[in-house]
This record gives C-alpha cells, structure tokens and sequence, in this order.
C-alpha cells in the first residue's frame, strides 16, 4: 500500500509553527489461506506476514529549509500463523 505525504496538523498563526506532515510508510503485506479435510473434518490453515518492506514512519516540520523530525519510528514486521475448523 502506498500513501503520499499528508498534513497531520496545520500550521499556527498565532505561535508561528510549521505544519506536521506525515510520510506514511509503503507497506506490502503477504495474506495465505489453505482450506483442506483431515480426519473428517474442515480445516483452514493461514500464514500473514504484515509489512514485508519494514519501512519507517515519519512526521516532520520544515522551516527555513530546514526538516525537524516530530515523529520517527519504525512499526516493524508482524508474522501470524492460523489454524481453523469449520462445523
């Protein structure tokens, strides 16, 4: 998934601030689903693998040609494995 830049807040008149803008990460998910039958019943097993490109968010302000980071971090890579049954 990718999102372009956007304002987080707007900037303030009164104190002179700068706007926040964010630079979402660009995300690429993996989703797997399985169904199959063992010993007479129905089964699904799933693999999800969340954020593959582990890319960093990021909220800054620019002024003066200068960037100050508000926010930095990165939401790292999520693994799950499911396994269900159908009745």
């Amino acid at each position: 998934n990718f999102q372009s830049e956007r304002i987080r807040s707007v900037e303030t008149i009164t104190d002179n601030s700068p706007a926040i803008i964010e630079e979402p990460p660009i995300t690429l998910d993996l989703v797997y689903r399985r169904g199959f039958s063992l010993a007479g019943g129905d089964y699904s097993l799933g693999l999800k693998v969340q954020n593959i490109l582990n890319s960093e968010y990021k909220a800054f302000q620019e002024a003066s040609g200068e960037e100050v980071a508000v926010d930095v971090y990165d939401p790292g890579t999520a693994f799950s494995i499911s396994l269900s049954r159908d009745f």
